[in-house]
């Protein structure tokens, strides 16, 4: 990893910190209260600082986490290790899903493909 990848990690948590600190507790543990209410995710966004579009990426981001947390969980139930393959496949599928309804995100921040798949263990 290097310190320009480190920066922008920082930079991302910072950004997120800040629309999750004007939370209030209730949205934080159910982001489905902002999902579904458009004055929540203003506030929000008003007192972050930030665009509802970004509350509204956020609140994605969140529900995409912990559906990834929950497989894991699931994964593990009975195994000493989670189904890492299920896991990396499922992602996949997300992204390419993503990139053919036209909603290309940026996953993880500047990293390169080669930087992704050293980190996966794959060889191009």
């Amino acid at each position: 990893v290097t310190p320009a990848q480190i920066r922008e990690a920082e930079k991302n948590v910072k950004f997120m910190e800040s629309m999750i600190n004007v939370m209030t507790a209730d949205e934080r543990e159910r982001p489905e209260l902002l999902a579904e209410s458009r004055e929540r995710r203003r506030r929000v966004a008003k007192d972050a600082g930030k665009t509802e579009q970004q509350v509204s990426q956020l609140v994605s981001q969140l529900f995409q986490m912990r559906t990834r947390m929950q497989k894991m969980m699931a994964g593990m139930q009975g195994k000493d290790t989670p189904d890492m393959e299920n896991l990396a496949e499922s992602i996949k599928a997300e992204e390419q899903a993503a990139v053919a309804t036209g909603k290309r995100r940026r996953k993880y921040g500047n990293l390169r493909q080669r930087d992704l798949d050293s980190m996966r263990g794959y060889r191009r």
